[in-house]
């Protein structure tokens, strides 16, 4: 059995009906759940049901989604088996510039694959334009490439 966040034991404010995990999630995986998780996306908030695991092997983080917590649940497992089932992690960066990655097989989110990139320098007035300083963009447009930049 999983290790149970202690808010979803049996009985507490999480898990009054005393609801436990049906997969089969190793002992040291760190599970917890709720009926009413929060989803921000870029053009609209809503809720569900979630499930979400701490596997140390591999050591990351899954979150499920579905109508109950028992699809939540599902919806992480195949998550992870699917983690498992992959035969070779083949990381890639894909934005991260903390050192993290993601398998392209699989999907697996792998904290620490890298050495983390530096952040860009933002002092000079390049650094300011790339960082989406409006003035600075407009006067390395006219100084650099003589336009001058419209609204």
């Amino acid at each position: 059995m999983a290790i149970i966040r202690e808010h979803c034991q049996p009985g507490a404010r999480r898990n009054p009906t005393g609801w436990l995990p049906q997969a089969a999630w190793p002992e040291d995986c760190v599970v917890q759940w709720g009926e009413r998780g929060i989803v921000i996306s870029n053009d609209r908030t809503r809720q569900t049901a979630f499930f979400e695991a701490f596997p140390t092997d591999p050591t990351t983080f899954i979150r499920g989604e579905g109508a109950s917590i028992p699809e939540a649940e599902a919806s992480a497992f195949a998550q992870f088996r699917r983690y498992l089932d992959c035969p070779e992690h083949l990381v890639e960066r894909r934005g991260y510039r903390n050192g993290a990655g993601l398998c392209i097989s699989c999907g697996l989110f792998v904290s620490g694959a890298f050495e983390p990139l530096p952040d860009p320098d933002t002092s000079g007035l390049l650094g300011q334009a790339l960082a989406g300083d409006p003035e600075a963009l407009a006067k390395v447009m006219l100084d650099v490439f003589n336009h001058e930049v419209s609204e």
